[in-house]
């Protein structure tokens, strides 16, 4: 995924699926200085920090 469309997600009031290694998370936080993203797995509320591009819209 792209920064632009990782902040328009975040930004956005409504639900967008989004997924990391194939789990559904949510976009906590988003660093844009490292390209990275704080995301939430809604599987197991575990908060990881991962690079944006790894992040796929669904």
């Amino acid at each position: 995924m792209k920064l632009e469309r990782a902040k328009e997600i975040y930004d956005s009031y409504g639900v967008i699926n989004v997924k990391y290694n194939s789990k559904p998370v949510w976009i906590e936080h988003i660093e844009t200085d490292e390209n990275r993203a704080q995301v939430k797995v809604l599987t197991t509320d575990e908060i990881i920090e991962v690079h944006i591009t790894d992040l796929k819209e669904e």
